[in-house]
C-alpha cells in the first residue's frame, strides 16, 4: 500500500484521516472537517467540548468557521492529483484486498480470485473503527498514568515534608538529651567537689586538733625534762606537785586510733558509678554495640573486689542516674546530709 506524500497528510483530516472536506477552525489553532467535528461535539456532554487533536477544554460549543485558505489549498491539490493509480492497469485504486492487505484497481480483481476485497471506504472505515478503539484504550492509559505520576509526586513531596519533620524533632529531641547530660554533668562534678571539700574540712579538723594535741605532749615532757634535771629537792617537789595533776591527767586521755587509708581515699561513689556504667550500657546496647567493649573501670567494693553491677528494668534514666542534691549545712560540725537514692553522702564515701 502506497504511503500517502508529506503534502497530502497535512491537507488531511486528523479524525477521518481523509483531505479535509468543508474544513473549519477551531479557537485553538486545529483543522477538521466539519462533519467530522461536529460528529466529535455530539458525543461529548453539554458541560464541556475538547479539541480532538489537542484536548484543549471549550466551556460553550465553539463556532465553526470555514478555512478558506486551507479549503482553496485543498481544491488546487485535488485538481493537481486526481487520485493514486494502479501502476499496472493505470486505474483508480478504488478497492482493498483484506487477504494480500493492499490497494488494486478493477482489473487486479482477475489476480485476487476468492479473495476478500471491499471498497477502500469501507476498508478505510472499518480500519478507522479498530485504531478508535486502540486509540480510546491508549487515551484510557494516558489518564491513569497521568494520575499516578501525580499521585507519586505527591508522595514524594509528603514524604520530604514528613522526612523534614521528623528531622526537626529528632533535632530537638537530641539537643534536650545533650543538655540534660550537660547539667548533669555539672551538677555532678559539683557534688564531687563538695564532698571532697568536706572531705578535706574533716582531715583538716583533725590534722588541727592532732599538732594542738601534740603540742600539749611535748610541753608536758619538756616540763618533765626540766624537773629530771633539777638537784635540789625542794624546788623538785614544788614543781613535781604543781605539775603532777595536769601529767597524769594528760597521760590518761584515749589514745587517737591512727586512721586507716580507706577512711582517708576519696573515690567516686559506687552507686552513682553504678548508674553511670548501667546508662552507658543501655544506651550501647540501643546502638547494637557491644555493652562490655568500653575499656570502663569497674567500681570497687570496701572489700577491695570489682563490684557486679546489677540491671535493672527499665534502665534508669538521666534524672534518676546523674542528679545530686545540694549538701545542706547544718553547722560546723555537722556531717553532709544530702542523699543519693535513700543514701547520704558520707554513707556514699564510707562505702566506696
Amino acid at each position: 500500500m502506497a504511503a500517502a506524500s508529506s503534502e497530502e497528510r497535512e491537507l488531511s483530516c486528523s479524525i477521518c484521516l481523509e483531505l479535509f472536506n468543508l474544513p473549519v477552525g477551531l479557537p485553538c489553532g486545529h483543522t477538521f472537517c466539519k462533519a467530522c467535528v461536529e460528529r466529535h461535539f455530539a458525543a461529548q456532554s453539554e458541560v464541556g467540548f475538547t479539541c480532538p487533536e489537542c484536548r484543549e477544554v471549550f466551556y460553550r460549543k465553539p463556532r465553526l468557521n470555514k478555512n478558506v485558505f486551507i479549503a482553496n489549498v485543498v481544491h488546487k491539490f485535488k485538481e493537481a492529483n486526481v487520485g493514486r493509480r494502479c501502476d499496472r492497469h493505470g486505474h483508480g485504486l478504488d478497492l482493498y484486498c483484506r487477504t494480500d492487505a493492499r490497494l488494486m484497481c478493477v482489473e487486479c480483481t482477475d489476480a485476487h480470485e476468492k479473495h476478500d476485497i471491499v471498497s477502500v471506504r469501507k476498508e478505510r472505515a472499518h480500519k478507522w473503527g479498530q485504531l478508535s478503539s486502540v486509540k480510546d484504550r491508549l487515551s484510557e492509559r494516558e489518564e491513569t498514568a497521568t494520575s499516578f505520576v501525580s499521585s507519586l509526586q505527591d508522595s514524594t513531596d509528603r514524604v520530604e515534608a514528613a522526612a523534614e519533620q521528623i528531622k526537626e524533632r529528632l533535632s530537638g529531641s537530641y539537643d534536650e538529651l545533650l543538655r540534660l547530660i550537660s547539667e548533669d554533668k555539672e551538677s555532678a562534678l559539683r557534688a564531687v567537689d563538695k564532698e571532697r571539700d568536706l572531705k578535706l574540712l574533716g582531715i583538716c579538723r583533725e590534722i588541727e586538733n592532732s599538732r594542738t594535741t601534740l603540742g600539749g605532749l611535748t610541753e608536758a615532757l619538756g616540763r618533765i625534762r626540766s624537773l629530771e634535771e633539777t638537784e635540789d629537792p625542794v624546788e623538785f617537789l614544788e614543781g613535781y606537785t604543781l605539775q603532777w595533776e595536769s601529767f597524769v591527767n594528760l597521760a590518761s586521755e584515749p589514745m587517737e586510733e591512727t586512721p586507716s587509708s580507706a577512711s582517708l581515699d576519696f573515690e567516686m561513689p559506687t552507686p552513682l558509678q553504678e548508674q553511670i556504667d548501667e546508662l552507658l550500657s543501655a544506651f550501647r546496647t540501643f546502638r547494637g554495640e557491644d555493652p562490655t567493649s568500653a575499656d570502663q573501670p569497674k567500681p570497687k567494693t570496701p572489700e577491695g573486689n570489682t563490684a557486679q553491677v546489677q540491671r535493672r528494668s527499665p534502665p534508669v534514666s538521666l534524672r534518676e542516674m546523674a542528679a545530686p542534691h545540694e549538701v545542706q549545712a547544718a553547722g560546723a560540725s555537722a556531717q553532709p546530709t544530702a542523699s543519693l537514692h535513700g543514701l547520704s553522702r558520707a554513707d556514699i564515701i564510707m562505702r566506696s
